[in-house]
């Protein structure tokens, strides 16, 4: 079984969930990703480099799994295809 943050969190009493207008929301438990950054880069920090870092980590994480992803493709894909 896969449990993500979120199915976890929501049963929380310290969870808050988003209200209507959840595109501005910046209170909630839940929140869109450009709002996090939002905050952050009120808070001084340099949005650009994270961005940067997450897609370098991405790119590392797709590399290193790219044996596997070779695999399972020609074990699970049809060679017609």
């Amino acid at each position: 079984m896969h449990l993500t943050n979120f199915s976890l969190n929501k049963n929380s009493d310290k969870f808050k969930k988003p209200g209507a207008d959840y595109k501005e929301d910046v209170t909630s438990s839940k929140q869109l990703l450009t709002n996090v950054y939002k905050k952050m880069a009120g808070k001084g920090r340099d949005t650009r480099l994270l961005k940067r870092q997450i897609e370098e980590l991405a790119a590392k994480t797709v590399i290193a799994l790219e044996p596997y992803l070779k695999n399972a493709y020609h074990c699970f894909v049809d060679a017609d295809h």
